[in-house]
């Protein structure tokens, strides 16, 4: 058995019934740990401790969590925060008030793609802004891939599935629809995944998981899977 379950911190605080939303490796021995109820904490994995992140300006409910160079990219109900552990210094972007961030997608040209409740925002860290929404404006943003074509595929948590063709500027959208067995199952979506062999993997909320492609998406038989 290689787990070791950790219930407490080193100060005893009782994280039972704490949803841990996010991990970010900082070192080899440094882990980030974000939760829904209790804020921010480090564990070291050397010493198997896991300590609290004393800020009275960082939200105790973190949804997601990313890492750009340096800091700590946060988001939460309340809104989108950067923290830098090294000298404590918290920002907290004001045109993302009143908006829920889902999640976070770090980019492979540095950019950082924030889902949010009024569609995708865009963090850029050269330049420490946060603009947008850039993508799919009103729409509730729940997961973001990037493919290997480089298009993205962004799961909504009330309008399906979009995919943008980031050469084109084109944007897909797949809804269910019950006369075609080959559409989404459910407009709910939670999770895409990109899988080796290229497929990508769709998790519609209370119906398992599809596989899309180019006839459209079908449900994973676990009995007759290839």
């Amino acid at each position: 058995n290689n787990f070791k379950k950790i219930y407490q911190t080193d100060k005893g605080e009782n994280l039972a019934g704490s949803r841990i939303s996010a991990l970010v490796q900082a070192t080899d021995d440094k882990v980030w740990v974000a939760t829904e109820l209790k804020g921010l904490y480090s564990l070291s994995l050397s010493k198997g401790s896991l300590s609290k992140y004393q800020s009275s300006a960082l939200p105790y409910n973190i949804n997601c969590m990313a890492k750009s160079h340096s800091d700590l990219l946060l988001g939460s109900s309340e809104g989108f925060f950067k923290l830098n552990p090294d000298n404590g210094a918290i920002q907290f972007f004001q045109n993302s008030r009143g908006k829920e961030i889902h999640c976070m997608y770090p980019m492979r040209d540095g950019r950082v793609l924030v889902g949010t409740s009024e569609g995708v925002m865009e963090y850029i860290p050269e330049k420490n802004t946060l603009t947008g929404p850039v993508y799919l404006e009103k729409t509730d943003a729940f997961h973001i891939l990037e493919d290997k074509r480089g298009s993205l595929w962004i799961c909504s948590n009330t309008s399906g599935l979009y995919r943008i063709d980031m050469e084109e500027g084109r944007i897909d959208s797949y809804v269910n629809d019950p006369e075609d067995d080959s559409s989404i199952e459910g407009d709910k979506v939670l999770l895409t995944m990109h899988a080796s062999r290229g497929n990508i993997w769709v998790a519609p909320h209370g119906y398992g998981l599809s596989r899309f492609t180019d006839d459209g998406f079908s449900p994973y038989d676990i009995f007759n899977s290839t």
